[in-house]
């Protein structure tokens, strides 16, 4: 899975649009879609997805090793459902894929 999400930093921080790009157990993401340098890198492992209840163009991604939780918004609600299916393959498939692959 790929494509552009926003993603605000800090509590009163602009939103950033920026191309993610889901890589088993990896989440990276580019200013660009078609930039060589990449922005940076989240791993996945032992993170858990939850779908915003309020907002339903929102998703979550929480990780457990440093308490930091990741708010990105789609452009609806059915990219969301796709994005949380992409990521918790990554989660689920990370023993059997590289980031390499």
């Amino acid at each position: 899975m790929e494509g552009f999400l926003r993603r605000r930093r800090g509590v009163f921080g602009r939103k950033r649009v920026r191309y993610y790009k889901v890589r088993s157990p990896f989440l990276e993401y580019r200013k660009k879609k078609d930039s060589e340098h990449m922005r940076g890198i989240f791993n996945l492992t032992n993170c858990t997805v939850l779908k915003d209840e309020k907002r339903d163009k929102y998703f979550s991604i929480s990780f457990p090793n440093s308490g930091k939780v990741l708010t990105l918004r789609a452009s609806s609600a059915e990219e969301v459902n796709s994005w949380v299916t992409a990521i918790n393959e990554a989660i689920i498939d990370k023993s059997t894929k590289s980031f390499y692959s």
